[in-house]
């Protein structure tokens, strides 16, 4: 590749999706720079030998402008987020703060110090079936009033942005309290799960899969094929009932999984049919089989899972 730049910026490296898409951008040859809050556990970006060449950077946001002009990154990638389907009132600036101002003073950040090239994560709690915008929750809220800042720098301001819509997100060795983590206790212990009526339909997407889809996402920028704003949808197009998941955990298992079907009622604003409209990013398609997947989630819970950290 010669003196070709290959310096990646990442925010939100410290969780589960960010963490696998450094170690992807690693693998593929990317130097990559994080930028992480003080305090920030990185004990999932350390977990892949392969992330040990990141150069993680703990910064406040004043120093955010002079840090990127001195890292110079071919391409950003921003996953930071702060992430909740309720919300209570201490929760509102927050949310604004994560969502909403942190990713506007990135991208201001960039421009200034001449980065143009963005890739950034929605989510399909933005949008109804048909998908028409219509937020779940404040998180998707204020996740569509960043998408409407982004579209200002890029019109005035000549940026290079690349939005991939996530759906349901999986994999081992995830922290996150999910849906997943919690069949997986109740197939390993017996212990019964109450869940909703079970009629809704779900996207699951493999985490590897995703990071595959950021590091498409960042080549495809790179090499100039992509200008203005894009919007690709990151999934695999076989939703399925929570019913149906479940009989596939199951056999998977080849154990019954205790579930207490409508012991909860369905969450308000529940996406019954999430809209899979978007176009799929030009080199990507879903690889990891969700047996497979299930099949590694569960595995990992029989070595290494703590059911007390996980839901109930």
């Amino acid at each position: 590749m010669g003196t070709r730049n290959r310096n990646a910026l990442v925010t939100g490296a410290t969780g589960f999706i960010g963490s696998r898409v450094v170690g992807r951008l690693i693998a593929e040859g990317w130097t990559v720079h994080v930028l992480a809050r003080s305090g920030s556990s990185l004990d999932l970006l350390h977990s892949d030998r392969r992330c040990l060449a990141a150069h993680v950077h703990r910064i406040s946001q004043r120093e955010m402008a002079s840090r990127i002009r001195q890292i110079g990154p071919r391409v950003v990638f921003h996953l930071a987020a702060r992430t909740q389907s309720r919300h209570e009132p201490e929760d509102v600036d927050p949310l604004i703060e994560a969502n909403v101002a942190f990713p506007a003073e990135l991208v201001e950040a960039m421009i200034r110090a001449g980065s143009r090239l963005f890739v950034g994560a929605e989510t399909f709690w933005q949008s109804d079936g048909s998908g028409a915008y219509s937020p779940v929750c404040l998180y998707a809220a204020t996740k569509q009033a960043f998408r409407d800042i982004l579209k200002y720098y890029v019109e005035a301001e000549g940026l290079s942005a690349l939005s991939l819509v996530l759906y349901d997100v999986y994999g081992p060795a995830d922290p996150r309290d999910k849906l997943l983590n919690a069949l997986a206790k109740a197939a390993l212990t017996g212990q019964v799960l109450s869940v909703s009526p079970g009629d809704q339909m779900i996207e699951l997407v493999h985490v590897d899969d995703v990071a595959r889809a950021f590091a498409i996402a960042g080549d495809w920028l790179d090499s100039g094929k992509g200008s203005g704003m894009q919007t690709y949808g990151v999934f695999g197009g076989k939703a399925r009932t929570l019913k149906e998941i479940v009989g596939i955990f199951a056999e998977v298992a080849q154990a019954p999984v205790p579930v207490h079907w409508g012991g909860r009622p369905h969450r308000p604003r529940e996406v019954m049919q999430p809209y899979v409209g978007h176009p799929v990013l030009p080199g990507w398609h879903a690889e990891v089989d969700l047996r497979d997947g299930l099949r590694e989630v569960l595995d990992w819970f029989k070595k290494d899972g703590s059911f007390d950290a996980r839901p109930s």
